[in-house]
């Protein structure tokens, strides 16, 4: 295959991609969600401070490790401690379904990536969200979530 039969069938396939990895055709507003979603995923994979702004300030999510929810301000401690000691080097994101409801969505998405720990040891975590999001002001916000990192075990 030539490269530009490649560039056509990657650029075909990136196009299709989320109609077929949701189901259905994605309107427009499930784009918005998701782009969201990408960037702020992209902003934890580079470890930026525009990470905390996908936050909304009454953020509440639990991770399944906690036994308690945490807060916006208690993510972003947390998170920081992260950035410090762990370095992602490659993320995958995946949507598995998103549904707006005028200015809340509810999306659901798979993310996998290959971090260096403080160690120097490259580790691949697995993990399943489900975000709850608000748009306020014409700009989405993670207003609640669930979800974390799993654990694969072969059978």
């Amino acid at each position: 295959m030539s490269s530009v039969s490649k560039v056509r069938f990657l650029l075909v396939f990136a196009l299709a991609w989320p109609v077929s990895a949701l189901g259905h055709d994605v309107s427009s507003d499930e784009r918005e969600v998701w782009a969201f979603i990408e960037q702020c995923q992209e902003a934890f994979k580079t470890e930026s401070e525009k990470f905390h702004d996908c936050f909304h300030d009454d953020f509440l999510g639990w991770q399944y490790p906690d036994l308690v929810p945490r807060t916006a301000r208690a993510n972003r401690e947390f998170t920081q401690v992260q950035f410090e000691t762990g370095d992602t080097q490659v993320q995958d994101v995946r949507p598995v379904g998103i549904r707006v409801y005028g200015n809340f969505a509810v999306a659901h998405y798979y993310v996998q990536s290959i971090a260096r720990d403080q160690n120097g040891q490259d580790v691949e975590r697995r993990m399943r969200w489900t975000d709850v999001l608000l748009k306020e002001d014409g700009r989405w916000y993670w207003i609640s979530d669930h979800g974390g990192e799993i654990q694969v075990v072969p059978q």
